[in-house]
């Protein structure tokens, strides 16, 4: 959506003037019909969305509050006596400062929105504080496929709400149960056919810009700039870090882990609602740069693995749920850690050193518990140039021999033999990341590998204290097409500006790609319409019993401008059911 049409505006705004008339009338009618009236105030919609829809936030506002009074016999205060008291109107506002607003206004509840632009479509986020301390705040949620949607949406969220907090009977047609903050999904059926791609064997034949007519809401020709079809979760009020996903507490079930640069989060996932059921929150010396997720031990639980330094040198901890909390396995270790999945030996803890003169130390390897602490197992064959976080390891040509896929400082994916031979460097660009290890003031670029030439082995040993050093997202490892390679997904974070001016990292839209080997590069297999937001990290990950179903799991920081690195932000979680193309039968196979 990169433009707004007068016409739009114009309807808009007359929808505008008329729910304005309602907001200024309603809390009269409803005192009168209802001596137990709920006092609210509305507080300006957050807009993390393109500039053009600005126009948009105070009409918002005034729907969702007139919506209320109408739906749910709420009496609303003033929009100028709120104003009044906020020093950022349409800014993030923290749980306890939205409680402290409701005793001094002397309301009921505090309510707050936000509409998130993500491609084509839009997500209508509520959440509602109140004054009284016996209250768990809650949030709601609705969504709208293109902009003439929103009044719809907008009347749908009021009602959840009111049907929520102050006890309405929603008509039929709008019919939410009052504790379900989230839509729940239909029956595995009709929820996949939302989700349906076109089969990426399909995909893979016809590309070059040549599809017409495709509808998918995940896989799209390079020309569309839209999505459709994914679910949500609610909004969360951090700048999302890191993120993995797996069974933590061993269930069965799949789990969310997020984190920010301080705290690590586990939720359930139920009807695309993230409930939390523990958080960590770790010492100062240890801002967290990445997370991941495995069951290394082998009881059933994965565990949590947490990669964290200070300014010059790694602290890390690792946790698992222990029934009731998440106990610590390992605790201040002098290592960069990650989960990294072994040809052959499946995942693995796999470490790498740095110090104070030096942010990392040259060689990859397996580490082994010792007590709380770790011990070097064996080194991964791994060129000096690569650090931990960029790669992942696969049979991309299907020779039987893994070769090393990584992202190299300047944005650009590439493969290499074990023994650092140059196989393909892309020409696109891949990644994009602002998450990084190193000190805050001395803005300097990454070490790895350079797009014109191979780098000498002594490049780590080379960085001094002083060194910023950027961590890149996941690479996932996956037999997408069905050929019987392993693939390659890959996320894309997109800015013309942070590829060329050093240390400025700034993303407002993404794309995720799945790529295979074509014979001398890594090719195009499908994309994801583009992604409002930054995506800092993201999962794939087979569903279970099943031989050609994936879960996309997008974790996204929601663009808010320049200033949200520094100020705060909001994040989400994308969700989205593919469909992998059926395994291919073998020649011999095909003969028989």
């Amino acid at each position: 959506m990169a433009h707004t049409t007068r016409p739009t505006v114009k309807i808009f705004s007359i929808f505008l003037l008329l729910f304005s008339f309602f907001v200024t009338m309603r809390p009269c009618t409803a005192t009168a019909e209802d001596g137990q009236a709920k006092s609210i105030a509305v507080l300006p919609f957050e807009m993390h969305a393109p500039s053009s829809m600005a126009y948009m936030q105070d009409g918002l506002r005034d729907m969702l509050a007139s919506r209320l009074a109408a739906n749910g016999g709420a009496i609303i205060i003033e929009h100028g006596k709120v104003d009044s008291l906020l020093q950022e109107p349409g800014k993030p506002m923290r749980q306890e400062e939205a409680v402290a607003l409701a005793r001094q206004l002397g309301v009921d509840y505090i309510v707050t929105g936000s509409l998130t632009s993500l491609g084509g479509s839009m997500s209508l986020d509520a959440k509602v504080v109140s004054s009284d301390a016996s209250f768990e705040p809650q949030s709601f949620y609705a969504s709208a496929e293109q902009e003439n949607e929103v009044i719809g949406a907008i009347n749908q969220l009021s009602w959840v709400i009111a049907a929520g907090v102050l006890g309405a009977t929603p008509p039929t047609a709008a019919a939410v149960p009052a504790q379900v903050t989230q839509p729940a999904p239909a029956a595995e059926d009709d929820a996949m056919a939302a989700f349906r791609t076109e089969h990426p064997e399909k995909i893979y034949k016809t590309r070059n810009g040549r599809i017409t007519g495709m509808g998918s809401p995940i896989i799209t020709p390079l020309s569309v700039a839209s999505m459709q079809g994914f679910t949500k979760t609610q909004n969360l009020d951090f700048l999302l870090t890191g993120m993995d996903v797996g069974d933590v507490d061993g269930d069965g079930q799949l789990d969310v882990v997020m984190a920010d640069t301080r705290k690590v989060y586990a939720y359930h996932l139920v009807n695309n609602r993230l409930s939390e059921f523990a958080v960590v929150e770790l010492p100062a010396s240890s801002k967290i740069h990445a997370v991941s997720l495995g069951d290394i031990d082998g009881n059933g639980r994965a565990e949590v693995y947490i990669s964290g330094a200070d300014d010059y040198k790694p602290y890390s901890w690792a946790y698992e749920w222990d029934g009731s909390r998440l106990g610590v396995v390992l605790e201040n270790i002098p290592w960069y850690i990650r989960v990294v999945n072994m040809p052959g030996k499946g995942a693995v803890l796999a470490g790498q050193r740095g110090g104070q003169d030096s942010l990392l130390l040259a060689g990859i390897f397996r580490l082994m518990k010792s007590g709380t602490t770790v011990m070097p197992e064996a080194r991964i064959a791994m060129p000096d140039y690569i650090n931990l976080f960029d790669f992942a390891l696969a049979d991309v040509d299907g020779d039987g021999r893994h070769e090393i896929v990584a992202i190299s400082k300047a944005d650009r994916l590439y493969v290499v033999r074990p023994d650092g031979s140059v196989l393909w460097v892309s020409e696109d660009y891949y990644g994009g990341t602002s998450r990084y290890i190193g000190e805050d003031y001395d803005l300097v670029g990454r070490v790895g590998i350079d797009v014109d030439s191979t780098p000498s082995s002594d490049v780590i040993g080379r960085e001094g204290s002083g060194k910023r050093m950027y961590i890149s997202s996941r690479l996932i490892i996956m037999d997408v097409n069905g050929d019987g390679n392993d693939d390659v997904v890959v996320n894309k974070n997109l800015s013309v500006a942070s590829r060329h001016i050093e240390n400025y990292k700034r993303f407002k839209s993404s794309e995720i790609y799945a790529l295979g080997w074509n014979g001398i590069a890594l090719g195009e297999i499908w994309q994801t319409k583009k992604i409002d937001g930054y995506i800092p990290d993201f999962q794939f990950i087979p569903v279970p019993d099943s031989e050609n179903r994936a879960k996309l799991f997008v974790g996204l920081v929601l663009s808010t401008g320049w200033s949200s690195s520094f100020t705060g932000g909001e994040s989400t979680m994308l969700l989205y059911d593919v469909e992998l193309a059926e395994k291919k039968e073998s020649e011999e196979q095909s003969k028989n």
